[in-house]
């Protein structure tokens, strides 16, 4: 049964495929030819063919890796300009020292070097001349030694002022350099003795700057040795004429400092000294050189004058004590030709139990002594 059915089914089969290929045949048979079209300009042209293979993986990864640099690069850029945005200048300089911090350079002073410098080191006199006459020559110089640590320090620049003139007690310095030798020792010796003095030599470790702050503190720090020169008028002839004025500031008859002036003066050296035989008109006056002249003649070689008088009342102390202070302006003039050689004003100062006593004390003793001193060391 099943092989009969079968066998209809394969026939169906058969006879339907042979009237389908009868059909085709005849529509072709039957239709017109179809024309070859030549160049027809609105025809679509034939778009090449694309191959659509996929490409190799290779490629792919470079695509997306060139997609990946490009996107990081656009961030930066983007980061980069929003940060400038939103920072200052100022902003920008503090993170950058937060983030790299740097050590700060301490800048000394002019006269913070000069203290390093001279730490340590010692300045000490190591010779003191004895004191001359004026226009004699120190007989040994003026020394000191240096030292650091309590070792000599060698080729150690010393700066020393020393006195270069004189006017009316008033000392005009000059300066020079000197070196250590391999002790630590530098000497000076002044050249110009020519005029009296009583002074210092002072010495201090030479400064590498010309800073006014740092050669004043230099200055302040240096060491000193006496500078003594006596004059050389002590056998000249001298006439004392002083005159003293009482409290209402009139001249008194009695020569009183004058006459207390002659024992330290001879003492000092002075071979001829005596009071003037004249008063306080003809030591005030103006025409003082002829009249001392027409009196004296040619005897007399030079004269001390002036005034002694109080620079204010005297005054009692709550302990019962009296307090005075005077006055004195003197000079010394040069009887051969009326040049005044020395001149200068200073005041003193005195108590005692009563006013008498402490002008007394004055008179005879405070202003004597330091009349005596300003003349042997300045004329």
């Amino acid at each position: 049964m099943k092989k009969q059915i079968i066998g209809i089914l394969s026939l169906i089969i058969i006879l339907l495929s042979f009237l389908g290929c009868n059909s085709t045949s005849g529509n072709l048979e039957t239709s017109d030819v179809i024309p070859v079209v030549e160049n027809n300009p609105s025809e679509e042209k034939v778009e090449p063919q694309v191959d659509n293979t996929p490409l190799s993986p290779v490629v792919e990864s470079e695509k997306e890796t060139s997609k990946v640099f490009e996107t990081s690069e656009n961030l930066a850029k983007s980061e980069t300009t929003e940060i400038t945005d939103n920072f200052s200048d100022d902003s920008l300089d503090v993170i950058v020292e937060s983030e790299f911090p740097t050590e700060q350079v301490v800048q000394l002073t002019a006269v913070e070097m000069y203290q390093n410098f001279v730490a340590g080191c010692v300045l000490e006199p190591t010779s003191t001349p004895k004191q001359i006459s004026k226009n004699k020559k120190f007989a040994t110089p003026f020394s000191v030694k240096c030292t650091k640590d309590g070792n000599p320090v060698p080729n150690m620049l010393i700066s020393v002022k020393y006195p270069a003139a004189q006017t009316n007690g008033l000392i005009s310095f000059g300066q020079t350099i000197i070196e250590t030798n391999e002790n630590g020792i530098a000497s000076f010796t002044p050249t110009n003795t020519s005029f009296s003095c009583n002074s210092e030599v002072y010495f201090y470790l030479t400064p590498e700057t010309e800073d006014s702050e740092t050669l004043e503190y230099a200055e302040k720090n240096a060491i000193s040795i006496p500078y003594k020169v006596i004059t050389n008028r002590f056998y000249d002839s001298g006439i004392l004429a002083i005159a003293d004025y009482n409290a209402s500031n009139k001249a008194l008859s009695t020569n009183t400092t004058a006459t207390a002036l002659q024992p330290p003066l001879r003492k000092a050296g002075f071979q001829t000294i005596g009071n003037a035989p004249f008063d306080a008109s003809i030591i005030t006056s103006k025409n003082l050189y002829n009249q001392a002249k027409s009196i004296l003649g040619n005897t007399v070689s030079f004269m001390v004058y002036g005034t002694v008088k109080y620079a204010e009342p005297a005054e009692k102390l709550e302990n019962g004590q009296y307090i005075v202070t005077f006055v004195t302006n003197f000079a010394v003039m040069n009887l051969r030709d009326g040049k005044i050689v020395y001149q200068t004003e200073f005041l003193t100062t005195e108590t005692g139990a009563s006013e008498w006593e402490a002008t007394n004390k004055l008179r005879t003793q405070t202003i004597p002594a330091i009349i005596t001193e300003k003349i042997i060391y300045g004329i």
